[in-house]
C-alpha cells in the first residue's frame, strides 16, 4: 500500500465519486496524522481512491493517507483502519462531531460509505442516525415531521422489533411502570387507537401507545388481559354488564 503507479486511463466509481485508481508499484505514501478528538471532520473532494490486493484506501495529492480515522470525502462518510484501508460491514466506534459515543455504524460491503436511515441488513432492519449514522436503539420517534411515528430497536441489537412488547415508562416524580405496547408486523411502527389483534379488539392510547385494560372506552370496556369484552357476561364495580358480539352491553344488574 505504501507504492503506488498512477493508472489513469479508466474512472472507477466508489460512493459518489469518479475517481483515478492506481495500482500497486514505487511512489512512497504516509499516513496522515489521525486527529484531535472533538475535532469536526471537513469534507475532502481532491485525492484518488486506490484499490490493491487488500482494498481501498485515499491517497491525498500530497501523498498521504487517511488511517485510525473518520473521513469525509465528496460528501460521505468513511471510516479507515489502522492500515488505512475503508471499513466495510459492522463497526464498534466512537462517533464524529456532535456524537462522541462508542455506539455500532454499518458501512457499504461496496463502496464503505456510512449508511444512515432505515437499513435492511441480513433480512433484518435498521435505524442510523440520518446525520452522523449512529445505530439507534430502544423507543425512537423516527419519520418526517407531521409523520412521524414510534418504532422500537432491540436496546442491544439494535433490530426493529414488532408484536407485543412490555416497555418501562419513567414519569416526572422517578416511577417506572411498565406497559404493553403493540408494534405493527408489517413496518414496525407502535399502534395507537383500536386494533384488531389475532381476532380480539384492543385499544391503545394517544400518545404513548399503551394498552388499555380494566378499563371503559367509551360504550366498550377492556378487560385485564386488553381483549375487548364481548359476548359475555362481567362483574364490573359491582354491578354484571352483559355484552353482545359488538361489544355493546345490552343489560346492567346490580350484584
Amino acid at each position: 500500500m505504501n507504492n503506488i503507479l498512477k493508472y489513469s486511463s479508466k474512472l472507477f466509481f466508489l460512493g459518489l465519486a469518479a475517481s483515478t485508481i492506481a495500482l500497486a508499484t514505487n511512489v512512497p505514501a504516509t499516513a496522515e496524522e489521525t486527529p484531535q478528538a472533538g475535532q469536526e471532520l471537513v469534507n475532502r473532494a481532491d485525492g484518488q481512491w486506490i484499490k490493491d490486493a487488500t482494498g481501498w484506501w485515499f491517497k491525498y495529492p500530497d501523498g498521504t493517507y487517511p488511517k485510525n480515522q473518520w473521513k469525509q470525502i465528496n460528501s460521505r462518510y468513511y471510516y479507515f483502519n489502522n492500515q488505512g484501508y475503508i471499513t466495510t460491514g459492522w463497526k464498534q466506534l466512537t462517533g464524529f462531531n456532535k456524537h462522541k459515543e462508542v455506539s455500532w455504524y454499518y458501512f457499504d460491503s461496496t463502496n464503505g460509505d456510512m449508511k444512515t436511515g432505515w437499513q435492511a441488513i441480513n433480512g433484518k432492519w435498521y435505524y442510523f442516525d440520518p446525520t452522523e449514522g449512529y445505530m439507534l436503539t430502544g423507543v425512537k420517534q423516527i419519520g418526517a415531521p407531521g409523520v412521524r411515528k414510534y418504532y422500537y430497536l432491540h436496546p442491544t441489537n439494535g433490530d426493529m422489533q414488532t408484536g407485543w412488547h412490555k416497555l418501562p415508562h419513567s414519569y416526572a416524580n422517578g416511577e417506572t411502570i411498565y406497559y404493553w405496547r403493540y408494534f405493527d408486523p408489517e413496518d414496525g411502527h407502535r399502534v395507537e387507537g383500536w386494533r384488531k389483534i389475532d381476532g380480539d379488539w384492543y385499544h391503545f392510547t394517544r400518545g404513548m401507545g399503551v394498552m388499555s385494560s380494566s378499563a371503559w372506552n367509551g360504550q366498550y370496556y377492556l378487560k385485564e388481559d386488553g381483549k375487548m369484552a364481548h359476548d359475555e357476561t362481567l362483574l364490573i364495580r359491582g354491578k354484571y354488564y352483559t355484552f353482545n358480539s359488538d361489544g355493546i352491553v345490552t343489560s346492567v344488574k346490580e350484584k
